[in-house]
């Protein structure tokens, strides 16, 4: 919420935001590792603000390395790529 580059108003993305970057990708492919050339980082898992519909403490990733989301506990250290 506080990050202030370049003028501000950047947000975790939603699970569905974070997704559509798998392009080329489904769920169901094996050994599919999809991050886009023109973005830094690292091809690996990522956060997004879609909590887990029951749970509070639980919120959706993507994995680019391996092709799937899941839910994983939020005291889990991960990396986040904002938007806005």
């Amino acid at each position: 919420n506080n990050l202030a580059l370049n003028g501000g108003g950047w947000r975790l993305p939603a699970i569905s935001e974070l997704w559509s970057l798998m392009r080329g990708c489904t769920e169901s492919s094996s050994n599919c590792c999809y991050w886009p050339e023109n973005l830094n980082g690292d091809c690996s898992w990522y956060w997004s603000s879609t909590l887990r519909d029951d749970d509070d403490d639980s919120a959706w990733v993507v994995f680019f390395s391996d092709s799937y989301k899941e839910v994983m506990s939020i005291d889990d250290l991960g990396s986040v790529r904002c938007v806005r």
